[in-house]
């Protein structure tokens, strides 16, 4: 088992160096190459090299004035004092949340103007972008389902809840991102805020909740900048499961972000899994655990061979629909400037 976690853990590693990143506002946005659909008056598109678009791993996102109006409660002070937490002993079933498929289509955008054109069920979008606008309204309007990302293991200063993380216990910077803190998994203070988060998601129309950085174990297995809390499995497992039942109390979906290792053991608890890059490492197998219960999985590659071959495109997409999986090839920043989809 330990041997396995470390070959999916040297995986995780490649993939960040690819581009698989945690965080979308630690990327920058960079124009690249535009190859579906045509550019509407909604986003004027330009035409670079897609190879220019890379994470800005050590540089804080400038601090955008927004209005929080729309989440005002969750941000006021003792907030966190109101949130009765539940547990994760057993998954919660029973709700109005969003069901899906394997067959379900999606999109994946975190970063620039929303493109609101594509035909697909499922929209996911980045949380605290949706503070002002009103893309969530425009795509139901079009009865599409909005997902919304946040890191759920780490702690971003520059987020508009940041000042809720006082009693949060932090450890050392992510190992992609220095700006980005790890946080402690095994604390409730921790967990009360990304319920908090999700009631945000509830307040801003979001049917579901993407959780990110809910990997923390595996940085402690094999990275040189580990969390500094010696995650074990257990405790991952039983956070991930806790904020899963969090979700759902609210009529949320959920939807897990990579933590491979994991996906076996939660399946049950989940709506859907997103992944990326799973093909460069040989990943994707563990995947069935999801489809075999009759649930999505959202998948993207990131390597321009993709984009540049059509023969390596169409042996991935062939794999991927062995395997009844969602694949899409997308720029590394997910900005929305160009979307392949295998369900063409």
């Amino acid at each position: 088992m330990l041997l396995q976690k470390m070959a999916i853990s040297a995986g995780l590693l490649a993939s960040l160096l690819l581009g698989a990143c945690s965080s979308d506002s630690n990327t920058t946005e960079q124009p690249a190459v535009v190859i579906n659909p045509t550019p509407t008056s909604e986003q004027q598109q330009t035409t670079t090299d897609p190879n220019d678009v890379t994470p800005a791993q050590n540089e804080a996102p400038p601090v955008a004035t927004v209005s929080t109006a729309r989440i005002t409660l969750q941000l006021n002070d003792g907030v966190l004092d109101d949130i009765v937490l539940g547990t994760g002993d057993t998954p919660v079933t029973d709700g109005s949340w969003p069901r899906f498929t394997p067959e379900t289509s999606w999109t994946w955008q975190l970063l620039g103007d929303t493109r609101t054109t594509y035909d697909v069920d499922v929209y996911v979008l980045d949380m605290f972008q949706q503070l002002e606008g009103d893309v969530i309204e425009r795509l139901h309007a079009q009865n599409k389902t909005v997902i919304c990302y946040f890191s759920a293991g780490t702690y971003e200063p520059w987020r508009p809840d940041a000042s809720l993380f006082a009693d949060v216990p932090v450890g050392n910077a992510h190992y992609a991102y220095d700006n980005e803190q790890w946080v402690d998994i095994t604390s409730a203070e921790t967990a009360k805020v990304m319920a908090n988060r999700m009631d945000m998601a509830v307040a801003l129309g979001c049917d579901g909740v993407e959780l990110d950085n809910v990997d923390g174990y595996t940085a402690d297995l094999w990275s040189p900048k580990p969390t500094g809390f010696d995650i074990t499995v257990e405790q991952q497992l039983a956070y991930q499961r806790l904020l899963a039942n969090e979700a759902h109390s609210r009529n949320l979906a959920v939807a897990l972000k990579n933590s491979v290792d994991t996906i076996p053991d939660v399946a049950d608890y989940f709506d859907l899994a997103i992944n990326e890059v799973c093909f460069a490492f040989d990943e994707c197998g563990v995947y069935k655990a999801i489809t075999d219960v009759g649930k999505p999985v959202f998948h993207v590659e990131y390597d321009q061979k993709y984009v540049d071959d059509d023969a390596e495109r169409a042996a991935m997409c062939a794999k991927s629909a062995e395997l009844n999986m969602r694949s899409l090839v997308m720029p590394k920043a997910l900005d929305g400037s160009f979307r392949i989809s295998c369900d063409i």
